[in-house]
């Protein structure tokens, strides 16, 4: 026994006595058999990184923007399509960014995630999201969410349609319909009363001297120039300019 702990402290998996040759056969049988199973694993683990390897390859080079997500709100991966539509430098720009500030109201971002939590996978949710320069971009997202066996949201898998020319061509449209509804629309003229002008003052006065002789005496005090657009005669006179 103690040459056996030994002999497994030196690296060795396996041992067989040599009181126990019997045993020979079945520790090679063992031995080969895992032997076996770790170079299968290990093609395994090959096989995998390198179809990751081609999955990401695939990943980067759809001309459709596309996400994976993680539950907090942060990107765990975006291909190109997606950095190029949002207006920013590279991926790990857009890992750095919470999701919610890419909505352009917050209120979207609650129902859509009780949307995702009820439905497991939504097509073509209408939203309005920011890129980089703060402008707006109007799009259709589909996702998938991914749940653990316990029923947690882990992640989800989406894809962004942007439809901002679609959009603001079809409210283009409809503005132009309700325009047409309404009728051609006639400009308001306001319309105000002509002032009435006052005579000139010369000829005023010279007025007002006959209408002292026709009154006598007491018209004698001489008339103002504020009286001059009041007397009966001015009045009588704007008149008659105004015809």
């Amino acid at each position: 026994k103690d040459l056996a702990l030994k002999i497994i402290k030196l690296g060795a998996s396996n041992f067989v006595m040599k009181t126990n040759l019997l045993q020979l056969a079945h520790t090679i049988n063992d031995e080969i058999s895992k032997s076996n199973l770790q170079r299968r694993a290990l093609e395994l683990e090959t096989g995998l990184l390198e179809s990751g390897a081609q999955y990401k390859d695939l990943f980067q080079s759809l001309p459709l923007p596309m996400y994976r997500a993680n539950a907090s709100g942060k990107f765990m991966s975006v291909n190109q399509a997606m950095v190029e539509l949002f207006g920013y430098d590279s991926e790990e720009e857009m890992k750095k960014i919470n999701i919610p500030a890419l909505y352009k109201d917050p209120v979207d971002r609650i129902a859509f995630l009780k949307e995702i939590a009820v439905k497991k996978e939504v097509k073509n949710h209408f939203v309005v999201l920011l890129k980089k320069d703060g402008s707006d971009l109007f799009a259709e997202v589909t996702v998938k969410a991914h749940f653990n066996s316990k029923g947690k949201h882990v992640f989800q898998e989406g894809a962004i349609k942007d439809i901002t020319q679609e959009h603001l061509q079809r409210r283009e449209l409809q503005d132009s319909e309700k325009r047409q509804k309404k009728g051609p629309q006639t400009e308001k003229i306001n319309f105000r009363p002509r002032k009435r002008a006052a005579p000139p003052l010369r000829a005023v006065r010279k007025l007002d001297i006959k209408y002292k002789a026709l009154r006598g005496p007491q018209a004698a005090q001489p008339i103002t120039e504020t009286q001059c657009a009041r007397s009966p005669v001015a009045i009588e006179q704007g008149q008659s300019h105004q015809k």
